[in-house]
Parts: C-alpha cells; structure tokens; sequence
C-alpha cells in the first residue's frame, strides 16, 4: 500500500492504500448513514469512513465506494453490515461513575424504603448497550441493592455485531478493572483452560437481560412497557438538534411514572424538553406536576389504545391479531386524557401499566434470553436470587459449586477448560 503524507491535501479524492473516495461518493454516504441512523458525518470523519470500509471493499473485490455504495443501498444485509462497520461501540464497566453512585447512594435506597409500593420490581432500558457492559453493570448494581427484587434488563443496540458480544457475556480479563471488587466475587465467572484470560457474566446476570436490536432513529421503538430506568448514554452527541429532540421524546413515551432518564457526562436536555428536572449527574427525572399521580380506580374495558394508538398488549386468545386483543382491566384518572398532550403516555399514567404483577397484560418476562458463551465445557456456579419478594437479604450471596472459585483480581491457578467463579 502506499502511504499517503499529506491527508489534509488530499481532495477531491482521499483514502488509505489503493482506495479514495470521492466529494460525491463521500456525500452519499453522509447522507445514507443519516437517513438510515440519524448518525451525522461530519466532513472530518472521512478518513475514518474510508478506514473501516476499506476492508470490506478488499473482501468484495470491488474497486470503488460507488460501487459499494450501489451493492449496500441494494442489498439489506450488506445494509446492515455497513451500518455495523460505521458505528462506534466505545463502553467499558462502570462507565460514568458518579451515575453509579447515585443509584446505590440515593435512588434505590429510595425505593427499598418504598419496597410495598414499587411491588419489589424494577425494569431497565439499556439502549445503546454496545457489547454488554453497561447491561451487566446496571444488573450487578441493581442485584446488590435490590435482593429478592424481580428485576428485568432490556438492553439493544444498532450494531449486530456488538449484541452477538453481548449475549455470549464474554469479555478479556483486563476488562475487570473496572468491576468493584465486591461485584467481580459475586456475580463473574474465570475463564480456564483454553478460556484463560477471559471472564464471563454468571449465570444470575445473564438471566435477566434481555438483548435486541433496536435503531434509536426509528419512527417507534419495539419495547414492551414502560422503564423505571433508561440509559441513554454518550448517543444524542452523534445525532443533529432535531435527531436528539426526537429520540428523548420517544424515550420519554416508555419512561414510567417516577422514571429516571441516565445521559451521557456530555450531554444535556437543554432546549430539548422542560418536562424532566435534573435530579443527579446528568441524572433526570419527571418534573414534579408529571410525577405526581392522584389514586386511580380500576374497572372493566375494551380494548384500549396504550401508546401511539397501538392496542393493549395483553395476552388474548391463541391465533388473535395482536390488534384485536382485550384485557379485562383498565384504571383510569381524572383529566388523565389531558396526559397525552403533555407527552406522557395515557395509559402510563393512567396506571394500564404492564409492570403490575397482577395485571392481565403482564407480557414483559416473555423471550427472555439466556446470553451466549463459548463453547467447550462451562462451570457454573448455583447463584440464585428469587424472582419475588422475599426476606431482606445482605447483599449478594455467592454459592460455590464443587472445587469452583471465586472471580477475583488474583491470576487464575489450573482448573480445567471453562469458566470457574
């Protein structure tokens, strides 16, 4: 390949090696990826468009970005790819600490005050989860401080690529450095054998996150029921003023009554909305005249609209339409039909809520995954915390299963081919 010495004088074509892009060619994918992701391309990321595309061009012996222009905006899964190939998927463990320390420190003491009224369950959203680490770090921090919890993880992604990462719940064993602790004992696994120098989630975690792929530029979001959390991390800084404003508020339609909104350390609502009020590090909540609801009252119904017109979600019967499905339940507030209008979903604060155990529309826990993991024999660890309410607990408490050890920061000694905890 040669090396070009002087980028910044590259126009009209630049690249790396044999390929160069052109000003039009360049355009065309500017606006390929925008209309696609919402992402923006800034002219300054043009070397590293032509870097991660480079090698697919090589794969496909095609001799132009025009060329592979035409084959991706033919072709879906070429598509797909592309879009893989394009976005960033920067994460560690623990990312923006002080987010963490907010949740152990002030909000879930809150709610284990609370525990009668939350009904001991708590739902997440991880939605630019990349290849798992802010997923598990969520899980382990609500595990801790939550025992006996039923907590449910939902965590998505653009990319294909990072959510096969995510559901094995892989990782290298330099990631650890930024597990607390007392968290990498209780809740990860050490790999042996042909797995050293990785590290798994145990069995606990992986069992309650959930992954899909999700395109935060999408008209709707596919997700089942409201959020007592969403992350929303280091995304809206990709997207254009009209591109995040639309993102918050399809967020905003999922997040439940008494929600909290996680962004990035860099990012802000600022000019976006008025209806969420900082309450933490770049931490945010529902102003208080939408969080306060006045008792409601239950009573039969038809099928009603829940968000965006779209029919409850219940259950039905087998073979139904999914739009022609009833529930037998509905509760209602006074004025809530002015709710839509201020943004909320009607049937969020009208307390037609998914997340309640006993309500008929309890479709939440459905196609839950059990991660991924390498293959070859595996060792796990019997780690159980009960799905529901049960007596308080100190902490997680590890189970050791046979000659089975603990994750720790101590270098790994023997042991046959698998994970150890």
């Amino acid at each position: 390949m040669k090396r070009i010495s002087n980028l910044s004088g590259a126009h009209p074509e630049e690249g790396a090696g044999p390929y160069r892009i052109t000003d039009h060619e360049f355009g065309l994918f500017q606006a390929l990826v925008q209309q696609e992701t919402g992402i923006q391309l800034p002219e300054a990321k043009r070397l590293l468009l032509v870097g991660r595309l480079a090698r697919r061009l090589r794969a496909l012996k095609l001799e132009s970005f025009g060329a592979y222009y035409q084959l991706a905006t033919g072709d879906g899964d070429e598509l797909i790819r592309m879009i893989d190939l394009v976005s960033t998927n920067e994460t560690h463990f623990f990312r923006e600490p002080k987010q963490f320390e907010f949740l152990e420190r002030q909000l879930l003491p809150a709610w284990v005050g609370a525990a009668a009224e939350r009904r001991g369950r708590v739902r997440a959203w991880s939605t630019a989860c990349s290849t798992g680490e802010e997923p598990y770090s969520i899980a382990m921090t609500l595990l801790s401080q939550l025992p006996g919890w039923d907590i449910e993880i939902f965590a998505t992604d653009l990319s294909t690529r990072v959510l096969e990462t995510a559901r094995a719940a892989v990782w290298p064993i330099e990631k650890s450095r930024a597990i607390p602790e007392r968290h990498l004992k209780a809740f990860m696994l050490r790999g042996t054998g042909e797995h050293q120098g990785y590290m798994k989630a145990g069995p606990e975690l992986r069992g309650m996150v959930r992954f899909e792929r999700l395109n935060l530029h999408d008209a709707r979001y596919e997700a089942d029921g409201f959020f007592d959390l969403i992350f929303c991390r280091n995304v809206l800084i990709y997207f254009s003023a009209e591109g995040r404003a639309a993102v918050v508020k399809k967020l905003l339609d999922r997040l439940a009554p008494g929600g909290h909104l996680f962004l990035g350390h860099a990012e802000t609502l600022n000019g976006i909305t008025d209806r969420l009020r900082s309450v933490g590090p770049t931490v945010y909540s529902w102003a208080e005249r939408e969080g306060s609801l006045p008792a409601a009252r239950t009573f039969p119904c038809e099928t009603i609209s829940v968000v965006n017109g779209d029919a409850c979600p219940a259950r039905g019967q087998a073979g139904e339409p999914q739009s022609k499905r009833k529930c037998s339940q509905k509760t209602a507030i006074d004025g809530a039909e002015q709710d839509r209008d201020r943004g909320l979903s009607l049937a969020s604060r009208a307390g037609h809520d998914p997340r309640h155990p006993d309500h008929p529309c309890d479709d939440v826990r459905r196609g839950r995954e059990q991660g991924g993991g390498l293959r070859g024999p595996v060792r796990r660890v019997r780690h159980e915390t009960p799905r529901r309410p049960g007596p308080a607990r100190q902490g997680p408490q590890p189970a050791r299963e046979g000659g089975a050890r603990r994750m720790s920061r101590e270098p790994s000694r023997g042991g046959t081919t698998g994970f150890d905890q």
